[in-house]
């Protein structure tokens, strides 16, 4: 009886582990950028479903098409934004973990083992980023999980329905993605090398071969058109690599792109891993679900690698999916590993070694959450929008104007007032009096002097993205004064006008100043607040030029710069009068303006 209720209760561990690792990837979805080929899969999937088979068939893609007819759909439910898009990704991942689950607890005949094995995939960065790719890889994930519980499934139970299953996941495989045939052959060594290959398993084989081919045939024409277009394409390009492949967006088998599989892999833990695993295979011999695992986990990214060296079929998104044929492993190791500890708390003991693993994922999960890191256009624009105002130009200058993935940002991020207000006219764009200074070749030849060159007329106020060896992307926010001609006090120091902002508890003013020639003496420049009822003087600030936090004395102006002089006065008014005034500060003298008034009422 308490076996059975024990038995009855295992499956919350797995749920509570599926909860935890789902959990974790709907709350990071923020993290992610979009990057080109996840552009290029909105392309892929605009308009009816007609048009995305039509855009598959038309050779525009190199795909499979199963993934692109679900997207599609999708969008057509949910919307395009970048957050639902990457929540279909977790929500084709969370059955994925599931046949994951059912995997490892078949293959342990634990519970504990299942769970465990979904658990400490959380905060691994490589399952993180495709589980959560705007591309195939999500149901690449979910095809491979399926494809190899069916294996188990058959290999454990040698009937003809579960090899036709088999075949039809095998046919899911190639629809959803071409190069998991690779994972069929990991999982034909398996077969082989771990079961006894009798008369009716080979039967039982060839007519789950026979399923698969029957299925795929009406999409074999396409395909192998695919591959065709590819050999094309890259012997145009000089890009090829091998017989056949994707030789532009692929790696060479090498040690060293060996060597960072296995550090991905492992979320930077490739000692400890290879620890848990190596453990695990001594306890676990003659254990032919550990070997099920291993050959998902390990020999399915070996056999990419090695049929690397004849077509080019790499990259580590190709084998993210081998992430859940470890995780498998690592579960029935730990969980086997704690059943051998001194005391009666195996289970326990393995949660430990569970949580210990995913609390080291997490510690180096920040740092490195992109593969590689993409640009962030999203917080750019958004923080755009954020600081516009009316009438606000937007100067592309090698700012990616004509690159998809940045046209897609714009149309989803950027304003529409934003938007509509693109240019790449450099004299157009300085007849506003904002300038917002878009590139994202901030060292590319000319791109500077055409940023000072706006900057004479045009100081620069805000600096929003970065330009460093991982992305650059620049958008400088430039100012004009408020006015083109000046109001000249004394006729000596000319006044471009002021900005005044109201906020709770304070007024800043913002002066503007530009001289030809530098005034023969050091005046004091005053802000005061007055209350128009009474005439009363309630708030001032007296005193050189504050530009940008240095202090500036009138004869000490360079002719032709634009000075911004900053005053903020607190306090709390309902109706207020701002002065601007300029005096000698030696002897309180004002320098009087043309039409003889001593003072420049500012927010009238």
């Amino acid at each position: 009886m308490a076996k059975a209720a024990a038995k009855d209760k295992g499956w919350i561990g797995g749920a509570a582990a599926l909860f935890v690792t789902a959990a974790f990837l709907f709350l990071t979805i923020p993290m992610l950028y979009l990057h080109s080929d996840e552009e290029l899969s909105y392309r892929a999937t605009n308009g009816t479903l007609v048009d995305t088979i039509r855009w598959q068939t038309s050779l525009q893609d190199n795909q499979a098409p199963l993934w692109f007819v679900l997207f599609n759909t999708w969008r057509g439910t949910v919307g395009d934004h970048e957050f639902t898009s990457r929540m279909f990704g977790a929500l084709l991942v969370m059955p994925a973990l599931a046949f994951s689950y059912r995997i490892g607890r078949r293959a342990f005949g634990s519970s504990t083992a299942g769970a465990i094995g979904v658990l400490v995939l959380t905060g691994n960065h490589l399952f993180f980023n495709y589980a959560l790719d705007i591309r195939p890889y999500p149901l690449v994930m979910l095809a491979a999980a399926f494809s190899t519980w069916a294996l188990q499934r058959w290999a454990l139970r040698d009937r003809r329905r579960n090899a036709i299953l088999y075949g039809i996941s095998v046919a899911v495989l190639l629809y959803t993605h071409y190069l998991l045939i690779f994972l069929t052959v990991a999982h034909a060594v398996y077969l082989i090398l771990a079961h006894r290959l009798t008369k009716a398993r080979l039967t039982h084989g060839v007519m789950a071969v026979i399923t698969a081919v029957l299925l795929f045939l009406p999409w074999l024409p396409v395909a192998v058109s695919h591959v065709n277009h590819l050999r094309n394409l890259e012997a145009e390009t000089g890009t090829g690599r091998g017989i056949a492949g994707i030789g532009v967006s692929t790696q060479a088998t090498t040690s060293e792109s060996v060597r960072n599989l296995l550090y991905a892999a492992s979320n930077g833990l490739p000692f400890v891993v290879a620890g848990v695993l190596i453990v695990g295979a001594v306890l676990l011999f003659r254990r032919r679900g550990y070997w099920l695992a291993l050959a998902w986990g390990l020999l399915t990214p070996a056999v990419y690698l090695i049929a690397n060296f004849i077509a080019a079929v790499y990259a580590p998104r190709f084998v993210s999916h081998a992430l859940l044929g470890i995780g498998i492993a690592v579960g029935g190791a730990v969980t086997t590993i704690a059943s051998r500890t001194r005391y009666r708390v195996g289970s326990a003991t393995a949660w430990v070694i569970a949580f210990a693993l995913v609390g080291l994922n997490l510690f180096t999960f920040e740092g490195r959450t992109e593969i590689p890191p993409r640009t962030h256009y999203r917080d750019v624009f958004l923080a755009m929008n954020q600081q516009a105002s009316p009438g606000d130009a937007v100067l592309f200058y090698r700012g990616g104007e004509d690159d998809p993935e940045v046209t897609w940002n714009i149309d989803h991020y950027l304003s529409t007032e934003l938007a509509d207000s693109i240019t790449t006219d450099s004299a157009a764009a300085r007849e506003a009096r904002r300038v917002w200074f878009v590139t994202r070749d901030w060292f590319g030849e000319g791109v500077q002097d055409a940023f000072h060159a706006l900057e004479q007329t045009h100081p620069l106020q805000t600096v929003i993205g970065k330009c460093t060896t991982e992305w650059c992307f620049l958008a400088q926010l430039m100012q004009a004064p408020p006015n083109s001609e000046p109001v000249v006090f004394a006729g000596v120091l000319p006044f471009y006008g002021a900005d005044v902002t109201r906020s709770s508890g304070a007024v800043t003013v913002r002066l503007w100043w530009r001289v030809e020639s530098p005034p023969p003496a050091d005046y004091s420049i005053s802000v005061q607040v007055i209350d128009p009822t009474t005439g009363e003087l309630v708030a001032q600030d007296d005193g050189a030029i504050h530009h940008y936090g240095e202090t500036v004395q009138t004869s000490a102006m360079q002719p032709g710069q634009i000075y911004i002089d900053e005053r903020t006065l607190p306090g709390t008014w309902d109706d207020i009068q701002v002065r601007l005034i300029v005096y000698q500060s030696w002897d309180g003298v004002r320098l009087t303006l043309p039409d003889g008034n001593d003072f420049l009422a500012l927010n009238e």
